[in-house]
């Protein structure tokens, strides 16, 4: 079942929702592929996308945050580092044993960070980052 994108999920950050709405694209690509059971032929490319993402996406954030002062960047940070470790780990285990199990925890992580960390900790974010930018970019 594809993760169908929700309003909710927006930040009113253009150049942020667009990172996300990538990211969303990828984690569905993904369960597209464990459905056609092609998940191993996905997964090589979502850790190389992840690669790239997270250090683009991640300092975006990181200096809006640092540009403006969020007062939350401290846990913020602590979180995205805390997600590059984790991808990290998957992504090794994953090297080591090409199992099926590492690219379900993989598939649960994104979908967890997507509406957890994304729906909540990003909205709030952005909520904070509005008012604050003139042309809204990082």
């Amino acid at each position: 079942m594809s993760l169908i994108w929700a309003p909710n999920l927006t930040t009113g950050i253009d150049w942020q929702d667009n990172q996300h709405k990538e990211l969303f694209k990828k984690i569905n690509a993904l369960i597209d592929a464990m459905n056609q059971g092609k998940a191993g032929d996905e997964i090589g490319g979502l850790f190389s996308f992840l690669d790239n993402y997270v250090r683009e996406h991640f300092r975006n954030e990181e200096t809006a945050m640092d540009k403006h002062k969020y007062p939350d960047s401290a846990g913020h940070k602590g979180q995205h580092k805390k997600f590059i470790d984790n991808i990290k780990f998957i992504k090794d285990e994953f090297q080591k044993e090409n199992a099926h199990k590492n690219i379900i925890e993989a598939r649960k992580l994104l979908a967890d960070w997507f509406f957890e960390h994304i729906a909540k900790i990003d909205k709030k974010l952005g909520d904070f980052l509005k008012p604050r930018e003139i042309d809204l970019t990082p």
